[in-house]
């Protein structure tokens, strides 16, 4: 069957000792235990990325794939207090596994992701020379000027989630450096740091969205596939493809080594567009995607990508 994750994952959480053969797992989410949630905020929210169910999908998978991921509801990370998480793989015939994420609030237990995974080995996927990459992506953006862009769209990342540097443009492309803070970048208690998987997804809506939609606020909702290979550690790049006329915007991100090496590869990222500024608008598209319809503190106008 699907391998299982080893006990301690930061956000996974220990073991659920159980019969039979699926598998399970007991956590909590507090800033007191995990600073790094207090530097990504939407609307003036805590909001949990949606990159935190793919760590936890992968750590899940334990060394396996993963397949359709869905992020199915937006969770608020409280200022004091810790949010309980319990995730489940429910195992399947064939040695597969579906993975669900839930998360207790007041109203009991919500489902916010899930996925089916496989142990099936990660295809080793070719290097990927990066000197094509960067002659196709001429185009320089300060990263400081672009951190500054996203806060006014009301996406504030704190130093922990500003891992782009060096970002290069193409068309439908992009290639930017990778330079987390030293602690994102150890990656301790996680498969990959959320964070660092968030510069992967703040790349790619560089790529699908840039000077479309008068930088409309997109977000995340769905991953074909996801899997990773490598040490996290020697992730120095990340190359970002658009897929063209997909509707809603769609593309592939991979996390890459100096040596163009492909340490984790994400395929069939799907965003999706967020209509409408104010909190009544915000409420209904959120009611829209069956995602949890919680308010956010001041008008949440154009929020980007989380």
């Amino acid at each position: 069957g699907v391998p299982v994750a080893k006990a301690g994952h930061a956000l996974l959480g220990g073991a659920v000792d159980q019969p039979g053969p699926d598998s399970a797992w007991h956590g909590s989410l507090s800033v007191r235990a995990l600073p790094w949630l207090a530097e990504h905020k939407v609307g003036g929210a805590m909001v949990l990325p949606g990159t935190a169910y793919l760590d936890m999908a992968l750590a899940a998978a334990d060394g396996g794939t993963v397949a359709d991921m869905a992020l199915k509801r937006l969770l608020l990370v409280p200022g004091d207090g810790a949010v309980p998480l319990h995730s489940i793989v429910r195992r399947d015939a064939d040695g597969g596994g579906h993975l669900s994420i839930h998360a207790k609030g007041d109203g009991g237990w919500t489902l916010h992701a899930q996925a089916r995974l496989s142990a099936s080995p990660v295809p080793i996927r070719p290097d990927r020379a990066l000197a094509p990459v960067m002659a196709r992506c001429p185009a320089l953006l300060d990263a400081g000027d672009y951190y500054a862009a996203a806060a006014r769209t009301g996406v504030e990342l704190g130093p922990g989630f500003r891992v782009l540097s060096d970002i290069r443009m193409g068309a439908g492309e992009v290639l930017a450096r990778l330079s987390p803070l030293p602690a994102i970048a150890a990656g301790r208690g996680h498969r990959i740091h959320p964070a660092l998987l968030d510069g992967g997804l703040q790349a790619l809506a560089l790529a699908a969205l840039h000077g479309k939609d008068g930088g409309a606020p997109h977000v995340p909702v769905a991953v074909d596939s996801l899997s990773a290979t490598g040490t996290m550690t020697d992730a120095a790049w990340v190359h970002a493809l658009a897929r063209p006329d997909e509707g809603d915007p769609v593309g592939d991100v991979s996390l890459l080594d100096d040596n163009g090496r492909v340490l984790a590869a994400l395929e069939g990222v799907r965003f999706q567009r967020l209509d409408g500024g104010a909190d009544a608008e915000l409420a209904n598209w959120l009611y829209r995607l069956n995602w949890q319809s919680l308010p956010l503190p001041g008008a949440a106008r154009r929020l980007g990508v989380w």
